[in-house]
């Protein structure tokens, strides 16, 4: 009998990759015996969803829950978000570039997949959302990280092209990031973003712009798509979901924009990975995009009012914030021993952070913490304990 543990495998490429570290967070927070959870770990909202599939009277939507999609898209899911896109001030696209798919996460693959060959770099512009280097690793392709948000956070000034320069190798075909940024909170201006473009543009390097914070920008400027700057559509892949802007990440159901070049593969992958996007999930997109604004200004309003808690109760120090759901907590002060007891603390108290090492190398000396995911007067109890236990601990360091 054949032996398969002897088996070579065809890839080792994710050996490297952990699972999600919120496993065992969940865990840890199920054995409290804290009188309240507040899990702050994890990217999620206490607003309602937007959509509502329970009711689907017949003939509502162009398919039936039961009819599979085609592999691009729902056409009338897709006639809408063309039409949101122009609402909102974004640029216009044809209707063979959009391809519905299976939430951001489906759309990252199938558009790495589609410019990477093994041997090629991608660089990571991070900290950065914690799958990104799985999924890019998945391609076979070798994953650098430059942590250029980090940098931002201290310089907004630094010479962004002289950067890239340095942080790119003769083998990068593909650079990615996301702005407003997971788990910094900073977004990137119109000038950052036109640098990076040129830069890509210079240099033959594709771009994948994650947008799944998009509605969340408080910058000045606002949210702005890379695809949209000049040069931008022709080598950027931008990537949108549904789960922070309509509060449906169980839907899983996003949306990619490719360049036109790259539009005909992008329906190829998506029909040989999912085939189509289940139609139900399709629908309930469908309903979101008609929310209605003052619905969607509430959570807008909401969230910055909960940032806004954020940033005046914290004790410890945190990288400033333009967008998204988080703050990025700085625990260097903790001293030799680092931010591990420090987690533990926290969790016998019922109250979770994301750890820094989940969003990219070096970042083991700070943590996320989702300002989103519990109701402002828990929210403020468990950051007046996150400071307790910080400056107790900051003290024994000292």
């Amino acid at each position: 009998m054949t032996d398969f543990s002897a088996i070579g495998r065809i890839s080792t490429t994710l050996d490297d990759v952990p699972f999600s570290v919120f496993e065992g967070i969940v865990t840890a927070l199920k054995s409290s015996n804290a009188s309240e959870i507040s899990s702050l770990h994890q990217g999620k909202t206490t607003y309602q969803p937007c959509p509502d599939v329970k009711l689907w009277p017949t003939g509502a939507f162009e398919l039936e829950h039961n009819v599979h999609a085609p592999p691009q898209g729902i056409r009338s899911l897709k006639e809408v978000i063309q039409s949101s896109h122009l609402k909102r001030g974004y640029g216009n696209f044809l209707m063979d570039q959009l391809m519905i798919c299976a939430g951001a996460t489906h759309g990252l693959k199938i558009a790495a997949d589609s410019v990477l060959s093994p041997g090629d770099e991608a660089l990571i512009l991070s900290p950065q959302w914690l799958f990104a280097r799985g999924v890019l690793k998945s391609c076979n392709a070798a994953v650098c990280e430059a942590p250029l948000f980090l940098d931002l956070c201290k310089d907004p000034n630094l010479d962004l092209r002289t950067y890239l320069e340095n942080a790119v190798s003769a083998k990068t075909r593909l650079i990615y990031f996301n702005t407003p940024n997971n788990p910094t909170g900073y977004s990137m201006t119109r000038a950052q973003l036109q640098e990076l473009v040129n830069f890509c543009h210079d240099k033959g390097i594709w771009l994948i712009a994650d947008n799944a914070y998009e509605f969340y920008d408080y910058s000045e400027q606002g949210f702005i798509d890379a695809r949209d700057l000049d040069g931008g559509g022709e080598i950027t892949f931008s990537l949108y979901s549904f789960s922070k802007s309509y509060i449906m990440p169980g839907y899983r159901v996003g949306y990619l924009i490719s360049p036109n070049s790259r539009a005909l593969d992008m329906q190829k992958r998506g029909l040989h990975t999912v085939y189509s996007v289940a139609t139900p999930s399709q629908y309930g997109a469908w309903q979101a995009l008609k929310t209605s604004t003052g619905q969607l200004q509430f959570q807008r309003d909401e969230t910055l009012a909960r940032a806004k808690i954020a940033q005046e109760c914290l004790a410890v120090p945190h990288l400033g914030f333009s967008g998204g759901f988080y703050l990025f907590l700085d625990l260097s002060a903790l001293g030799p021993a680092g931010p591990a007891p420090f987690y533990e603390e926290l969790l016998e108290n019922g109250i979770s952070l994301a750890p820094g090492q989940a969003f990219g190398t070096g970042m083991d000396r700070y943590a996320r913490l989702c300002f989103t995911a519990v109701e402002r007067e828990l929210l403020r109890k468990s950051i007046q304990t996150i400071n307790e236990l910080y400056l107790t601990r900051v003290a024994i360091a000292a």
